[in-house]
């Protein structure tokens, strides 16, 4: 796959957070035209490795950008320290 499929629900790192993969992502044509499917992570030592993955994902600020109220984006660059 060219991205990831994977969705979690709850704060990352509590134990009360759900990690489902899927076999689509949430575009429209995914959710109003086909048949996909999505399953929970329960297997603890598979769901430590899936959240070390997002880790190391949301750690990359290489293009890091935020969507701001005004709909600009801040600047290339501005997360990084």
């Amino acid at each position: 796959l060219e991205h990831s499929r994977i969705y979690c629900f709850g704060p990352l790192g509590d134990d009360d957070c759900k990690i489902y993969l899927s076999s689509a992502d949430l575009m429209t044509r995914n959710m109003d035209k086909r048949v996909e499917i999505a399953w929970p992570v329960l297997d603890e030592k598979l769901r430590d490795r899936i959240l070390s993955y997002i880790d190391v994902s949301l750690s990359d600020t290489a293009k890091l950008r935020e969507l701001l109220p005004n709909r600009r984006y801040t600047p290339l660059g501005f997360f990084a320290q």
